[in-house]
């Protein structure tokens, strides 16, 4: 606002508000422009404020804009004036429930009211006033259905009275008759008398249909003769061990129900004689099967089942499988199944199996056989399902051996043909106590298993025991016995030598540089025992044609020798006699008798035969060391065997492994002995070319040399003494 100073106090004095003018801007709502004096615009604002309080609706303010939505009824216009606002906004204010919370107070229950609740122990002594008030109303509501109860009670109770007080106070003929409710006699409400008059004619009737009591008893009585000692028609019991069998019946009722018991016994018993009294179309008819399991001739895993109905009878006639054919399923441990049609009726009575491949199934476990017999002609079936559980278990190893024996270890070798998803656990078990000293495992394992096993002790005898595990299954194999070597000795504790020479023609050379190198030999026993003995022993090993004669039967060099220093076997043999002879038995320092009888060989005495190539020293090395051939190996000596030969073992048939006879099996039980008894074994020669007699040398802790001299023998003797020799 600015005030007037123009010096001229006209029209006002200089403190009237009509010196000063508005210079605000124009605001059309009042009329007040810019340049009125003030008194214009007090008057202006008063004039509206006047407006506002006298309601006028021209003045009222704008209330466009304004959101009534929560406040505003359903349906109704919003008002205009702020008059009706404010009082929607009271109205809807006063309306609002709840605002305020509150507290109800807690009554105390008198002890007519309290209660304990379903659950708890504790009794409910007061309660707030909503929970007291619902309570009581409770209480009052059980109240009027009792007093109901009462009063519809005693209102029967008067009724009765009444109706007694009228009969026996006293009882006249104008007393009305009391109506009766009726079931069945005369359905509905009827009169004491009709209903008397009625059951009467009911009795008379059913009297008349039944009988009297003296003929129902006499009825009764003629039942006695089955009585509880007798025996039921169905089987061997008697009618009193019967449930439900009454001894003396004495009422209609329990003289019925002993005929109810004896007319089921003679049902039981007639259709027994229906079912059994003559043959049936199937009571000839026999299902029967056999389940043979086949199994890889190499491995022993099983590979199929045959299935033979040669048990199986089927008399003639149409008789066809039901279907065209039956089901044989095959069950593993895990539920996998095979399953295969067959015609029984083709098969019945037939030697012919039925193959059926385990391939895809767990062979390991026991396996599951179901046969769903059913044949049919044109009227008759005959079913029958049988079930054969067939025992499997894990294949063990076939060829378990024992090698590289020591004082203390071995190795175990088999082959495996389980694949590498097998497992084998190796247990020593030490056959005197029983107990596992060693223990090995081997998994994912080669075709070939080589398992080394150290830690055993000296000299003792041994079992290996081999488990076998696939697929959560196992099986225990049967023990390969086997014997650590003793504690090693030196030579200089004393040797045992015995010279095993194939005596056959081809052996002239050989022969000769042994006799050369004998005295060599001698020497270096002697040295190599230092202050202990020594022994040597000499055997021969010759073989002829069945029936045939050693060259030198006749010779006074054999004919002289004891007789338990010459053997022969000339019986049973498929193709040779064979002829070993001790020419020198172990003694005590014997070099020189060992040179005598050496020389007298393919010189004095005749030099042998030998038919074909492979010549008898294997069994020459078994009189040996199992029967004493030469005499007994000392204890705790070394021990040598050194065979001399240009050939393969034969045996006794002249046959280096042929079907009959394995010889590297029994070079192999040699071998153990060998090594159990600490014998060194030494093959010179040609021979010694051989697979079959380098492992006899090498596993026995030997040696072999394919070139012979007049030194072999002490050389091979020398190397061995270098070290160290295990003895018994």
């Amino acid at each position: 606002m600015l005030p007037i100073n123009n010096g001229d106090t006209s029209p006002c004095s200089h403190i009237s508000s009509n010196c000063v003018l508005w210079q605000g801007p124009d605001i059309p709502c009042i009329g007040l422009c810019h340049g009125d004096t003030v008194s214009d615009v007090i008057a202006k604002l008063a004039e509206q404020l006047c407006d506002l309080i006298d309601g006028a609706t021209s003045s009222e303010p704008n209330l466009s804009g304004l959101d009534l939505l929560c406040v505003l009824p359903e349906g109704q216009t919003a008002p205009d004036t702020v008059a009706d606002t404010m009082q929607l906004i009271i109205d809807h204010v006063c309306n609002i429930q709840g605002g305020v919370e509150y507290s109800l107070p807690i009554i105390s229950l008198p002890a007519c009211l309290r209660y304990t609740p379903e659950g708890r122990t504790d009794q409910v002594n007061q309660l707030p006033l909503d929970e007291y008030a619902e309570l009581l109303a409770t209480k009052i509501c059980d109240i009027l259905s009792s007093i109901e109860l009462i009063n519809a009670t005693i209102l029967n109770h008067e009724t009765r009275i009444v109706a007694l007080e009228d009969c026996v106070l006293p009882c006249t003929d104008s007393v009305d008759e009391v109506d009766v409710v009726s079931s069945c006699i005369i359905p509905g409400t009827v009169a004491h008398s009709a209903l008397t008059l009625a059951l009467e004619t009911r009795f008379c009737s059913l009297e008349d249909a039944v009988g009297q009591p003296a003929l129902i008893a006499n009825a009764i009585n003629v039942a006695g003769c089955i009585t509880g000692s007798t025996t039921t028609l169905s089987g061997t019991s008697t009618y009193g061990s019967l449930s439900g069998w009454v001894n003396n019946p004495n009422t209609l009722a329990q003289s019925v129900q002993n005929a109810w018991v004896v007319l089921c016994d003679m049902y039981s018993a007639i259709e027994d004689i229906q079912t059994n009294c003559c043959p049936g179309a199937c009571d000839s008819v026999v299902f029967a099967y056999t389940a043979e399991v086949q199994r890889s001739s190499t491995s022993g895993i099983p590979t199929s089942l045959n299935i033979l109905f040669n048990g199986t009878n089927i008399p003639s006639g149409n008789f066809e499988d039901c279907g065209g054919s039956t089901t044989i399923t095959v069950t593993d441990s895990n539920g996998t199944v095979v399953t295969q049609q067959v015609s029984v009726v083709a098969l019945a009575g037939s030697t012919t199996p039925t193959n059926i491949s385990l391939s895809g199934l767990d062979v390991y476990d026991d396996l599951t056989v179901d046969v769903d017999f059913c044949i049919s002609d044109e009227s008759n079936t005959c079913s029958e399902t049988d079930s054969k559980i067939i025992s499997l278990n894990t294949p063990c190893p076939t060829d378990i051996q024992a090698s590289e024996i020591t004082e203390e270890g071995l190795t175990v070798t088999f082959t495996n043909y389980l694949g590498t998803t097998a497992s084998y656990i190796i247990q020593i078990i030490n056959t005197a106590t029983g107990l596992a000293e060693a223990t090995a495992t081997v998994t994912s394992p080669p075709v070939s298993v080589t398992q080394a096993i150290t830690g055993l002790q000296a000299n003792t005898a041994y079992q290996i025991k081999v488990t076998t595990q696939i697929n959560g299954n196992q099986s225990v194999c049967s023990t390969v016995a086997f014997s650590t070597i003793e504690d090693t000795v030196s030579c200089d504790e004393g040797i045992d030598l015995v010279v095993i020479m194939d005596y056959t023609g081809s052996m002239s050379n050989d022969i000769t540089d042994a006799k050369t190198g004998a005295a060599g030999l001698v020497t270096t026993l002697a040295t190599a025992s230092g202050t202990n003995d020594y022994r040597m022993a000499l055997v021969l090993a010759d073989e002829y044609a069945n029936s045939g004669q050693p060259y030198y039967a006749t010779n006074t060099e054999y004919t002289t020798l004891p007789s338990a220093q010459k053997y022969a076997n000339t019986t049973g043999t498929p193709n040779s006699d064979i002829y070993i002879t001790a020419m020198e038995v172990f003694g005590t320092n014997n070099g020189t008798t060992f040179t005598t009888q050496l020389n007298k060989i393919d010189n004095t005495m005749p030099l042998g035969y030998g038919l074909d190539s492979p010549e008898p020293l294997d069994r020459a090395l078994d009189l040996v060391i199992n029967d004493d051939f030469v005499g007994a190996f000392r204890n705790n000596v070394a021990k040598y065997a050194v065979i001399i030969t240009d050939a393969l073992p034969s045996g006794l048939d002249d046959i280096y492994n042929d079907s009959g006879e394995n010889d590297d099996v029994f070079i192999s039980t040699l071998e153990t002995t060998c090594i159990a008894e600490g014998i060194k074994v030494i093959v010179l020669g040609t021979g010694a070319g051989n697979q079959v007699w380098q492992d006899l040398a090498t596993n026995t802790g030997g040696s072999y040399d394919t070139s012979f001299d007049a030194s072999s023998i002490s050389s091979a003797i020398v190397n061995l003494c270098g070290g160290s020799t295990p003895a018994p």
